[in-house]
């Protein structure tokens, strides 16, 4: 037990805490530190922007004039936006502004993004691929800002920075949400990002391998077969564009399940990565996602091997209360909605929940690629 106990919570705190001060630490070494990769002003590739949308007649137009207004030569930008099915008036906003170096795919049925933006991609023509959400408003520069990183012909792909309007309640959301863009920082300057940001990201078309159908985080998927090519991936957090945070906690979890389900199911599709002789990329890969993945089970092990224990010692018992105690402040930030000084604990315990709900998910086969959308 005792074993079992050490282990699972020295694997919770490596994960979360000494992972990221290692890569701090290792973004130092003089040989290990990347270059910035930016380029000089030149020619600039033609870009391809492909946004797949479902029933967002709330922000299309929004999002067209956003895309349009982008600091970028006209005819080096074509705009591709594909409508998975929708029912809301999306589509008729989007017939409106086809033309010139918009143009809009309209697909019948529900067939999930992974689908659509394959479809999009085979009609792109663009040297780059930028891949946007409907609900995703990139900043006037940011294209140049993308493009820059392509200047070293090892980058691959590019993360950008997205920033997210806070909601009441949210946040702890946007203190995670640092948190992790720092970690991004820290892994793309010793070698390689892990993983693009699905709503805004920029990559070779070169470099495409068609998703099947059925990928959930196609997102990850993507930016690691680029990583499994050989290419790294560069995070660009001067290159930003803004989103707004889930409408409620509740609408949070839900997505965080559907992610939790994704990671398994992607753990299939990028085995070849976990070799510990792919070097750097393994290790980012197995202390950033894979032990996090599993991170309730640690969780669970890590409570009742405590709990039985506890006539070992007062450290055990010590132990116990400290977990305890954080169980019960992650509830009493539930019912604050995840916000104040409680919504850190508690937004750590509900992801945790959701990974543990995904992997039954995926097990089960209950989660679907299409996505239901929310009320904002």
């Amino acid at each position: 037990m005792k074993s079992v106990f050490f282990l699972s919570s020295f694997l919770i705190v490596y994960t979360y805490l000494l992972y990221p001060v290692i890569l701090a630490i290792l973004s130092r070494l003089p040989f290990l530190k990347k270059q910035s990769g930016h380029g000089q002003p030149g020619e600039p590739p033609k870009i391809s922007l492909i946004v797949s949308v479902y029933n967002e007649e709330r922000v299309i137009e929004e999002k067209i004039k956003n895309c349009l207004e982008l600091d970028y030569p006209r005819e080096k930008l074509e705009i591709l936006i594909g409508s998975d099915g929708s029912t809301d008036r999306t589509n008729e906003t989007l017939n409106r502004y086809k033309g010139h170096n918009l143009f809009f795919y309209e697909f019948g049925g529900r067939e999930g993004k992974p689908s659509v933006v394959n479809r999009l991609v085979q009609q792109a023509t663009g040297d780059i691929l930028i891949l946007s959400d409907g609900d995703i408003f990139l900043e006037k520069d940011c294209l140049k800002k993308m493009v820059a990183r392509f200047a070293d012909k090892k980058v691959g792909g590019v993360c950008g920075k997205i920033r997210f309007k806070k909601r009441e309640g949210m946040a702890s959301e946007g203190i995670y949400w640092k948190y992790e863009s720092w970690i991004k920082r820290m892994e793309g300057s010793v070698g390689s990002t892990l993983q693009v940001s699905g709503g805004f990201y920029a990559m070779r078309k070169e470099l495409w391998c068609e998703m099947p159908e059925g990928t959930l985080i196609d997102d990850f998927v993507v930016s690691m077969k680029i990583v499994e090519k050989g290419y790294a991936l560069a995070y660009e957090p001067e290159a930003v564009a803004w989103g707004e945070t889930a409408a409620s906690t509740d609408q949070e979890f839900i997505r965080r399940v559907r992610y939790g389900a994704g990671g398994f199911q992607a753990l299939a599709m990028l085995y070849r990565l976990l070799n510990p002789m792919r070097g750097l990329i393994a290790w980012e890969f197995w202390s950033h996602k894979v032990i996090r993945w599993f991170g309730p089970f640690l969780m669970i092990a890590a409570f009742f091997s405590n709990a039985m224990l506890l006539g070992e010692g007062k450290l055990y018992l010590v132990l116990f209360v400290i977990q305890v105690f954080f169980y019960l402040t992650a509830l009493a930030g539930r019912f604050r909605d995840g916000g104040g000084l409680l919504g850190a604990p508690y937004h750590f315990v509900m992801i945790n929940a959701a990974l543990f709900l995904g992997f039954f998910h995926h097990i089960l086969g209950l989660q679907k690629v299409t996505w239901k959308q929310a009320k904002k």
